[in-house]
């Protein structure tokens, strides 16, 4: 049996030069506490969320960006993302 794992995505990215966007993604168990350690990653971008749950992903583009989360002993979520640049 696996718990639940939570992803929330910030809808909105910022310009950064290049890359030119970013994906802010918080990670939460089933209880809402946030989850250190959880590898999140969108194609070939990956990085691992800090102690509060949260982690950054830089994108090359802006579009539909599919953000996959996972921990052991978690079910490893899926969800797609619009991203476009703020203005």
């Amino acid at each position: 049996m696996y718990a639940v794992l939570l992803l929330f995505l910030a809808g909105a990215l910022t310009l950064s030069g290049a890359p030119c966007c970013s994906i802010e993604v918080h990670v939460a168990n089933a209880s809402s506490q946030p989850l250190a350690g959880a590898q999140v990653r969108t194609g070939i971008i990956e990085s691992r969320t800090d102690l509060q749950g949260d982690a950054v992903l830089r994108v090359d583009s802006p579009g539909p960006h599919t953000v996959e989360a996972s921990h052991h002993g978690f079910q490893t979520l899926r969800q797609t993302i619009d991203a476009a640049p703020s203005k």
